[in-house]
């Protein structure tokens, strides 16, 4: 493999984070270059071409939201996409709302979800709820509940 080829490989790899956006773990994009271009290297060491093929990106069908569903007055947390169909779905331009913004508000385009109020003056014991709604620009929403918590109040 030479230096020129091992480039384009790597250039290839670090473009998921274009198609991921902001909204991608920077840890998992980065282990997914390696995973990437390791298996590339390995099939060069076997085979004497690499096919690529590329898709189109489709309309989202279906999707799941996944990650910790509770944040703290003063925090944020993100929420992950998963499970898209079809495989190739694409994601870009998807919207995410709050029904409750004074309880927690949420970037519309990253997704990151910021613990407003908990509507208490309980301390770490209070906690109030709010829908958080992603939807695909083809129309697919889902929704998840999110819990708000109070701060530490000493």
């Amino acid at each position: 493999i030479n230096r020129n080829v091992l480039a384009g490989i790597l250039d290839a790899a670090f473009a998921i984070k274009d198609i991921a956006g902001d909204a991608a773990d920077p840890v998992q994009l980065t282990a997914t270059a390696v995973e990437i271009i390791a298996n590339i290297i390995l099939q060069m060491v076997y085979n004497d071409s690499i096919t690529f093929n590329v898709v189109d990106a489709q309309p989202v069908t279906n999707f799941n939201i996944d990650g910790v569903t509770t944040v703290r007055e003063g925090s944020e947390i993100q929420l992950s996409i998963i499970d898209v169909q079809p495989e190739a779905g694409d994601l870009t331009g998807m919207v995410w709302t709050s029904s409750k913004p004074e309880v927690a508000s949420v970037d519309p385009s990253t997704g990151i979800i910021k613990g407003l109020d908990a509507n208490g003056s309980l301390g770490q014991l209070s906690s109030a709820t709010t829908e958080i709604t992603a939807t695909t620009k083809s129309g697919v929403s889902k929704t998840v509940t999110v819990t708000v918590t109070g701060a530490c109040r000493l």
